[in-house]
């Protein structure tokens, strides 16, 4: 089987990205006391949010790979960097997400044998989805270092506009913040929803940029390399 060429790659990484933000749609979010109503009020929900988390996992992976292949040329080890990064991100949360399942298992169990769940049922719960919380903040530590690679490789790629490289750098300054406010501050939890929407929103709207270009403008990628093995120069 031939190696992926850096248009496939492009194209790859982009449907990546975006089956990644659909799945999105039915994946949980780092918000315990919210998702503790819901789940408590149907559980089937948070079977849908397991299956979405596990989706989302699988198509970041895809992503980690396209990226990595089509940013290679560029420049091998940053782009290798960048993908463990990313592929350190998913093992993270891929990890917390067993947290769900015991939350999905103790609520199950606990309806079949005694109809309701008794307070100290509700607390262990709660402890599991806490779990599932802090997996999703180290998770998106690794992720800001991994738009930090992923930002700095396409300012120097010469192929992809610049602003979505600068976009990046500039939101993995938030995905890191986040990350350690949530662990340092003992009052984060009174300003989590408001930061974390103005940290991850600006982040996806970048991200969902450079999908959209992966997919739609693809036909900007060289598939030439010199032989110092530097992408030829394209303007865009």
């Amino acid at each position: 089987m031939p190696d992926l060429s850096s248009r496939q790659a492009a194209k790859l990484a982009g449907f990546g990205l975006l089956f990644m933000f659909i799945a999105g749609i039915f994946a949980s979010g780092p918000q315990t006391s919210v998702y503790l109503d819901q789940i408590l009020g149907s559980p089937s929900k948070l079977s849908r949010y397991i299956i979405g988390n596990l989706m989302m996992l699988v198509f970041d992976t895809v992503a980690a790979l396209g990226l990595y292949v089509l940013l290679k040329p560029v420049n091998k080890s940053v782009s290798l960097l960048s993908s463990w990064f990313r592929l350190l991100h998913v093992a993270v949360y891929g990890a917390s997400t067993f947290f769900l399942l015991y939350a999905l298992e103790e609520i199950n169990l606990s309806k079949s044998i005694e109809g309701s769940l008794s307070p100290e049922q509700i607390g262990l719960i709660k402890s599991y989805l806490k779990g599932n919380e802090y997996g999703f903040q180290i998770g998106t530590f690794f992720f800001g270092f991994h738009f930090i690679a992923l930002g700095y490789l396409i300012l120097i790629s010469r192929f992809i506009p610049r602003w979505i490289g600068i976009s990046l750098l500039i939101v993995s300054t938030g995905y890191l913040a986040n990350s350690m406010l949530s662990f340092l501050h003992p009052d984060y939890d009174h300003f989590k929803t408001t930061f974390q929407i103005a940290v991850f929103l600006p982040a996806m709207v970048a991200e969902f940029l450079l999908c959209i270009w992966l997919l739609f403008k693809n036909d900007k990628v060289p598939e030439l390399l010199n032989s110092q093995n530097e992408l030829f120069h394209l303007n865009y």
